[in-house]
């Protein structure tokens, strides 16, 4: 027959037992805990069971009418917003996902922006104002996903943003306020509510100031006319509308515009020909007003105009894969020159040579007067070999002078390789 200290030495041992296996049940998975199929909580959050040990993960879930979605841990996502297979959801604080409504995004970035913009010009047509007090928004749709870019929401359209206005990914599928512009290159204005405008004037508010017009359509005006109230306005291309300028250039033409923006020569504007000089650079323009772009031979001499902004190009430039070098008044040059500015390890200046078709030589000999001469590659500026022994061109060596000139062009030793 056992002691009383035989019975408490088993209660001890049966007390540990169940202390044991009741901490190693607390660290195993919710699966083995759960009590059947359904909803179960842990201090995660919601996950479901299909049965008493299997759990639904990485994955979406109809229940009952609502849509789930459970991450790895088999956490159903709730009071957030998640990007599930490229596309933005939201799940309300009973996990379900949302459809159908306009989902408040606290307080809009925009907001700030417009405070700046008031403070850096007042607001002289009052429109940037009305950003001062406003949140942002997204719309989820019939799917659950938010919407981007153009959609209507009860018959308005509004933009969400696509990623054209803002690479912020925290910005994606928020309504736009303001001037914004879509995947398409098209800029367009929207109020407080969201709605575009059209046939409207907005004041620039910006470092250089102006006015924007925003059109029929609702696209901004760029490099185009307004005729409004019989008057002539012009946009350029960074769309803010001309105004104090004289000798305007458009399409071949010159116009007058006054601090107000109006034309005061619309129908009779000044056409271009020839040399016509504009901010300290030239341009050349043909019989029908059309400034000139890249080669062109002028008097018998060959010139290069910028492909994109059409004015004259002086010094060195790249066309293509080729150097030039292009005088003070832009004759393409040729022959020897050198840069002034520019000197070697022994004090000497760095002379270059232009052949007949301007290209700058470049890997290359030149005899002259009975003289030889080497200009370097492109890699190290095409520049004239001067004051060097043991130079190597394709795999002999040649000595040069101070003058450049090659002391033994004849006769280039072998390199002798150890």
């Amino acid at each position: 027959m056992n002691t009383w200290e035989d019975k408490y030495m088993e209660i001890k041992k049966l007390l540990a037992s169940v202390l044991s296996a009741g901490m190693i049940m607390s660290f195993l998975p919710a699966a083995v805990m759960a009590d059947g199929a359904g909803w179960h909580q842990s201090e995660a959050g919601w996950s479901y069971y299909t049965d008493s040990t299997t759990y639904v993960q990485n994955s979406w879930k109809q229940i009952g009418s609502k849509w789930y979605y459970f991450d790895a841990d088999g956490i159903a996502y709730a009071d957030c917003w998640e990007t599930i297979n490229g596309k933005l959801y939201h799940f309300d604080s009973s996990c379900a996902m949302e459809t159908n409504k306009w989902i408040d995004c606290g307080e809009s970035y925009f907001e700030g922006f417009a405070e700046y913009i008031c403070d850096l010009n007042g607001d002289p047509d009052g429109f940037w104002s009305q950003f001062l007090d406003l949140k942002d928004w997204r719309y989820v749709g019939a799917d659950g996903a938010a919407y981007k870019g153009w959609k209507t929401v009860n018959g308005k359209w509004y933009f969400f943003e696509d990623g054209s206005n803002s690479q912020n990914a925290s910005r994606q599928c928020r309504m736009a306020y303001g001037i914004a512009k879509d995947k398409d290159g098209g800029i367009y204005c929207f109020d407080k509510n969201g709605s575009y405008i059209k046939n409207k004037w907005v004041s620039a508010n910006t470092e250089e100031d102006g006015w924007f017009y925003f059109g029929s359509n609702g696209i901004i005006y760029s490099s185009k006319w307004l005729n409004q109230n019989g008057k002539w306005y012009y946009f350029n291309d960074d769309c803010l509308m001309v105004c104090s300028k004289s000798n305007y250039y458009i399409s071949g033409y010159l116009y007058d515009f006054d601090k107000s923006g109006v034309c005061s020569n619309p129908y009779s504007g000044r056409k271009l020909t020839g040399w016509v000089e504009d901010s300290d650079k030239w341009y050349y323009f043909d019989s029908e007003g059309k400034p000139y772009k890249e080669w062109h031979k002028i008097g018998g001499k060959w010139y290069y105009f910028d492909p994109e902004d059409g004015y004259m190009c002086t010094g060195p430039r790249i066309i293509g894969s080729d150097y030039y070098q292009f005088d003070d008044d832009g004759k393409m040059h040729t022959g020897w020159f050198k840069v002034p500015t520019m000197k070697n390890y022994w004090g000497n200046d760095y002379w270059f040579y232009c052949g007949t078709n301007g290209k700058v030589y470049s890997d290359q000999w030149l005899e002259e007067d009975g003289k030889w001469y080497y200009f370097s590659g492109k890699k190290y500026g095409c520049a004239m070999i001067n004051s060097m022994t043991d130079y190597e061109i394709n795999g002999k060596l040649y000595d040069f002078d101070s003058h450049g000139v090659c002391l033994n062009p004849y006769s280039g030793r072998p390199v002798v390789k150890e």
